[in-house]
């Protein structure tokens, strides 16, 4: 036997190296289209396997059941949404600049979303609000709180700069985020369920217009 042929047949022999991080994560990728269409509730691991081509008892390698499929499902969602709006953030630096690219990061991502995907916000909610307590007694669910904290601080460094910087008036920054976050919050609701009548686009920026006269300090 050659030399090349023994390499031939270990390479053939060999185990096909899998990553497993990039496999998991086209898992979450089929998970969430069909979670998107179908909705939460509809659906089982066996779908999920069937979309992602694997068997379930392979599913089941990666997550151990549908509720920490959905947990991680609802982590790279918010992942992806927070990577995408800290960069829009970096490129401008006053602190009216950085509130109205937040606002209007939101139009730019439902733009750039897959078809349905942000119809998952509704089952990330419902499930986030129905298991909030999950996390607490260490079983697997929707990070909401989690992920509301981390984006009212977001918010509140925004109106702490601008108040610092005299860009703002002095207003309570706790209170205002979460004000900023729950209009936010309620308008892109009101998309999802009435497209024909909300146009997201002009509704953020009238929000934009609608905060600064509240907050913004005027030049008179």
């Amino acid at each position: 036997m050659t030399v090349q042929s023994v390499i031939l047949n270990l390479v053939i022999m060999s185990p096909k190296f899998v990553d497993k991080n990039a496999r998991k994560e086209e898992i979450l990728t089929f998970a969430m289209s069909i979670i998107a269409k179908k909705g939460y509730s509809h659906i089982k691991m066996a779908d999920i396997a069937r979309e992602a081509d694997m068997g379930k008892g392979t599913l089941y390698e990666y997550f151990d059941s549908k509720e920490a499929l959905f947990a991680s499902a609802f982590d790279k969602f918010r992942k992806d949404i927070g990577t995408f709006q800290a960069k829009k953030l970096r490129e401008v630096t006053g602190a009216v600049e950085k509130l109205k690219e937040l606002t209007a990061s939101w139009v730019e991502l439902i733009s750039l979303a897959p078809d349905d995907h942000l119809e998952l916000m509704t089952d990330f909610w419902s499930e986030g609000i129905r298991n909030k307590d999950a996390i607490l007694e260490g079983k697997p669910g929707i990070r909401l709180r989690q992920a509301y904290m981390e984006y009212r601080m977001l918010v509140e460094k925004i109106i702490v700069k601008g108040i610092r910087t005299g860009q703002f008036e002095p207003v309570e920054p706790f209170y205002t985020a979460a004000v900023i976050v729950g209009a936010i919050d309620g308008l892109i609701l009101q998309w999802l369920i009435d497209r024909k009548s909300i146009d997201i686009e002009n509704a953020m920026d009238i929000l934009f217009d609608t905060l600064m006269s509240g907050i913004g300090v005027s030049d008179k």
